[in-house]
């Protein structure tokens, strides 16, 4: 009794960073003990209550390790599948669905690592295999690097037929594929759609009046210094021609606005006047 009361004590507890052979390791030990507490007679057995009581917990500890590590493994094995299936495939076309299955890897992941601690450990990969993670966030660039594009791509679906109404939604195409980087430009695949739409909106009249007009006040507005050039001495002379630019502006019909370049300029110096101007 007195080997079975140590042993069960030096009988080491898994969590769950513990590897496959230690978890066999542990369960073999366990399987031993509790055959020899079974062999024990009724009085022995009462004698080594409190040992048996904590190989019990070690064993439901085991059992929730093992549950764990179980539920893990089908999780890394799903996720790897969905990086081995997109992994330097993303596309425009398919983009959705695999964000969609990216979205859905990384919710199973959070929840995992919400339902156990320990995970994320670079002890062990039993949980939380930092190599499927690892592929997941490489995924996860190739997304971050193709969303923009994705969205471009939209914006300029979305210009549809071109009318005396188009303005806003060319503009925001334009102003869309601009911001992307040089490569991601490359990727967006209905480009000359855009080019097309800009040249046919451009070509009506009342278009071309109205950028003639945004550009009058484009001129008004660089006349001023930024705001962050305003100062008491020049203030007065950057109120009275920002004042115009703004008069000009609040003129101009929709179609003209989309095209004035520089009205968060305008904005800005108007702030800096207003603090400069304002009573003590």
């Amino acid at each position: 009794m007195h080997t079975f009361i140590t042993d069960v004590s030096n009988l080491v507890e898994v969590d769950y960073t513990t590897n496959a052979e230690a978890m066999t390791a542990f369960i073999n030990a366990y399987n031993a003990l509790a055959e020899s507490y079974n062999g024990f007679t009724a009085e022995q057995q009462n004698i080594v209550s409190s040992s048996k009581e904590m190989l019990d917990g070690k064993k439901a500890r085991y059992d929730s390790v093992a549950a764990a590590q179980s539920e893990a493994a089908v999780i890394n094995t799903e996720n790897l599948a969905i990086y081995t299936q997109y992994n330097g495939t993303v596309t425009v076309e398919n983009y959705d669905a695999a964000k969609a299955a990216y979205d859905g890897a990384k919710a199973k992941m959070d929840a995992l690592d919400a339902k156990y601690p320990n995970l994320g450990t670079e002890e062990k990969t039993m949980l939380a295999s930092t190599a499927v993670e690892t592929k997941l966030e490489q995924l996860a660039s190739d997304l971050e690097k193709l969303g923009p594009v994705v969205e471009t791509v939209g914006l300029i679906n979305a210009i549809g037929t071109v009318t005396e109404n188009s303005g806003a939604a060319i503009i925001a195409a334009r102003d869309s594929y601009n911001a992307l980087t040089a490569e991601q430009q490359l990727m967006v695949s209905n480009y000359a759609v855009l080019v097309e739409a800009e040249k046919a909106y451009a070509a009506f009249d009342s278009v071309q009046e109205a950028i003639q007009a945004a550009n009058a006040v484009n001129a008004l507005i660089d006349a001023f210094p930024a705001a962050d050039e305003i100062t008491a001495e020049n203030v007065e002379d950057a109120k009275a021609k920002a004042e115009a630019a703004r008069e000009a502006f609040n003129a101009l019909n929709d179609t003209a606005k989309l095209y004035v370049t520089d009205e968060d300029k305008l904005t800005a110096a108007e702030e800096k006047i207003a603090e400069l101007t304002r009573p003590s």
